[in-house]
This record gives C-alpha cells, sequence and structure tokens, in this order.
C-alpha cells in the first residue's frame, strides 16, 4: 500500500507546487503592475511639480505687473487732482486782482490812485493869464 500512497502524495505535492507556482506569477506579475503604476505616478508627480513651479512664477509676474499699472493709475489720477488743484488756487488766488499769499487779512486791492494832469505848457500859462 506504500506504493500506492506515493504516487498520490507525490501527486498532491506536485499540486501543491503547481498552485504555489501560479500564485507566485500572478504576486510577481501584480508587483511588476505596481512598479510600472508608481512610475508612471513619478513621472506625472514631476510634471506637475514642474507646472506648479511656472505656474506660481508666472502668477507673481502676473500680480507685479498689475501692481506696476495700479501705481501708474493712481500716480496719473494723483497728478490730476494736484493738476486741477493748482489750477483752482491760482484762480481763486489770483483771480480778480487779489493776491493770497499777502500777510494779513486779505483785502480788496487798494484803489489806484486819480490821474493828476500834467502841468500846463508855457502857452497854456499865458493863455490861462490872459483869460483873467
Amino acid at each position: 500500500m506504500s506504493a500506492s500512497t506515493d504516487p498520490d502524495k507525490m501527486k498532491s505535492v506536485q499540486n501543491q507546487v503547481s498552485a504555489v507556482k501560479s500564485v507566485m506569477i500572478e504576486n510577481i506579475e501584480r508587483v511588476l503592475d505596481r512598479g510600472e503604476k508608481i512610475e508612471l505616478l513619478v513621472d506625472k508627480t514631476e510634471t506637475l511639480r514642474y507646472q506648479a513651479d511656472t505656474f506660481q512664477k508666472s502668477g507673481r509676474q502676473l500680480r507685479r505687473a498689475m501692481c506696476r499699472q495700479n501705481m501708474k493709475i493712481k500716480l496719473v489720477i494723483l497728478a490730476i487732482f494736484i493738476m486741477i488743484g493748482l489750477v483752482l488756487f491760482f484762480v481763486i488766488c489770483y483771480g480778480g486782482g487779489r493776491n493770497c499769499t499777502s500777510k494779513g487779512k486779505s483785502s480788496p486791492p487798494p484803489p489806484s490812485p486819480s490821474p493828476v494832469p500834467p502841468p500846463p505848457s508855457p502857452e497854456e500859462s499865458r493863455f490861462r493869464f490872459a483869460l483873467l
């Protein structure tokens, strides 16, 4: 009987070895697939990192450009307000003969002196004496 059980044991051991072999082959295939997926993930990660750096640089450049443009607009508006203020200052202060920069109370300009007639010429003097 021992001879008849040996071939059965041998077959069962061979079946077990084949089962283990097939399981090991499946595991190796899974590990290889996983390795390929990991390599793909690493490549995608590197690409994403490069794109993120590029996006960050372009975003920083855009933010700086917008800040400069905003500053230019503010400076132009400030210059316009200063010009309007100066024009109003000169119109209000120096318009109508007034002077805002003089110290003391602001008063209307002094009246201009009445014109003094020129002295009479010698002929007019003789004529005047003749009338008297």
